[in-house]
């Protein structure tokens, strides 16, 4: 009988184990941040795709990520991921612009990937 106890405890603490894992994996990295910062990054996201697509020139997709608002920084810290990320972000399309090589381009490829993780988006 005790044994049977000691293996049904083990068994359901390895249950919630998984399901914490499982929920902190697939929640979002800005799901604490502003409505207003989130907004932000799904905006930089879509002017981002419009380069990928090739819709955009990289100069033009810099200009238009750069005049967005600026990110409020304070509360969650997830409002500061948003703003790096969109930081990193600018940099790699700004890098694209000057210099259109296959490696700046995959760099703003995985900057977007990330800013689309981080709102619960899927990759490209």
């Amino acid at each position: 009988m005790k044994n049977k106890l000691t293996t049904c405890i083990v068994g359901v603490a390895l249950f919630i184990t998984v399901v914490m894992i499982f929920a902190a994996c697939t929640s979002s990295r800005y799901a604490n941040a502003s409505e207003r910062n989130r907004n932000i990054a799904t905006q930089a996201l879509n002017i981002t795709d419009e380069f990928l697509d090739s819709e955009v020139s990289a100069r033009d997709a810099y200009n238009r990520v750069d005049a967005l608002a600026d990110i409020d920084r304070d509360g969650d810290r997830a409002n500061g991921s948003i703003a790096t990320d969109i930081l990193l972000l600018r940099s790699a399309l700004l890098n694209s612009s000057i210099s259109d090589t296959n490696e700046n381009w995959d760099t703003v490829l995985e900057r977007r990937n990330r800013i689309a993780e981080g709102l619960g988006l899927s990759a490209r």
